[in-house]
């Protein structure tokens, strides 16, 4: 065999080995499911989920590889042949494909019972690693107005749109919708009408802007470092989905809130109500309550390194909040940080009897050295190699 052979016979294989069920493929979100949805919980959600993953790492991964091309965007038609103006968006009969398998999963559906927003939050994780697929965004705006029909819409909403809104069959479906250019009836605006108010909870709103700002920032640094990987193979839009997840990134940035955005929102929200105590103090709860002795030392340095950023935070918060807001970022990224470490360590503790999940701990603590810890630098911690080995599993 010649080497060109050869290489396209390792290209090949790499192919092969491809899962070919996102769900089953992903060990981690079957343990992080173990904790959130229980035993008996997960055990009935364990068909969906596995039918959600194959349908994202099958037909609808190879659809969203077709859709992809210019050719099979969708296009605007402002008029119909006979000159009425319509502004109808005529999408590629694989966009509809996708759509049914999304809907039919019951990623909406599950939102009309209490207590499935992680069954919800899974099946949208799943069909997120093709990118938005492009069903996500309707997706996402359908199930932010079924909670808010559910918490704050009349009687007559709730029976009137909610069955619709929940239907898991597509043909069927209502969504909710953000469009701004074209000439529609949105059901958000339904929603604007029935003055639903903002949320209040400290903690939920201060980790869900912190989530979106933390999760932007590092899906442009995992995606740009697999196309690096990948090599010039990287940059091929048929070779893989990491072309369009990389133009996804800064689309999705925009989406959850430009970064001085949330940070703004943070910033105003520490002074006016000191709402970042509430996410510290739950970091703060999940170290200590990380009790094994082999965690003791990335957890107490942590928990260090929290009250570092609280007084910090305090201080900052005290001074002019012009001034403050050079500073802001810098600041609620180590409690980002922080917080990940918190979480990375209860996932290890829930999972400490099985060595295979000895790598969350260490993922902790190169979370915490790198992103922490003022002035770590690699080359000087002789540490390090065998740190990075124990991330790998080695």
């Amino acid at each position: 065999m010649n080497r060109h052979d050869h290489g396209r016979s390792l290209l090949l294989q790499w192919e092969t080995t491809k899962p070919a069920n996102f769900y089953a493929d992903d060990a981690y979100l079957r343990l992080a499911l173990r904790r959130r949805l229980e035993p008996d919980g997960l055990a009935r959600a364990e068909a969906v989920l596995s039918q959600a993953g194959a349908d994202a790492a099958g037909p609808i991964n190879r659809a969203a590889f077709e859709l992809d091309r210019p050719e099979r965007l969708p296009r605007l038609e402002r008029w119909n042949r006979v000159g009425d103006r319509t502004e109808e968006v005529v999408f590629d009969p694989a966009y509809h494909e996708i759509g049914r398998l999304v809907w039919r999963s019951g990623i909406l559906s599950v939102l009309g019972e209490p207590g499935h927003v992680t069954l919800h939050a899974a099946l949208f994780y799943l069909f997120g690693l093709n990118g938005e697929v492009p069903h996500l965004c309707p997706v996402s705006c359908t199930a932010g107005l079924i909670k808010a029909i559910q918490r704050s819409g009349s009687d007559w909403m709730r029976q009137t749109w909610l069955p619709r809104l929940l239907d898991p069959d597509y043909a069927r479906r209502w969504h909710g919708a953000q469009f701004l250019t074209e000439v529609v009836a949105s059901l958000e605006d339904r929603l604007a009408r029935a003055g639903t108010p903002p949320e209040s909870d400290p903690l939920f709103r201060t980790a869900v802007n912190l989530n979106k700002y933390v999760c932007s920032v590092d899906a442009g640094l995992v995606v740009h470092h697999a196309m690096e990987i990948l090599g010039g193979n990287g940059t091929i839009e048929d070779f893989s989905p990491l072309p369009r997840l990389y133009r996804d990134v800064p689309v999705q940035e925009t989406w959850e809130g430009p970064h001085n955005t949330l940070m703004a929102q943070m910033l105003r929200d520490a002074a006016r109500a000191k709402m970042h105590d509430a996410l510290l103090g739950y970091a703060q709860d999940v170290l200590l309550g990380a009790g094994p002795a082999a965690f003791s030392k990335t957890r107490d340095r942590a928990l260090a390194a929290l009250e570092e950023t609280r007084g910090r935070l305090a201080g900052l918060l005290r001074g002019d909040l012009a001034d403050a807001a050079l500073h802001i970022r810098v600041l609620m990224t180590r409690v980002a940080r922080i917080t990940q470490v918190a979480l990375l360590l209860e996932d290890a503790q829930y999972a400490a009897d099985d060595p295979g999940w000895a790598w969350l701990e260490a993922a902790a603590e190169l979370i915490l050295n790198r992103w922490v810890v003022p002035g770590w630098e690699p080359m000087d911690d002789p540490g390090y190699p065998a740190l990075v080995g124990r991330v790998l599993g080695e």
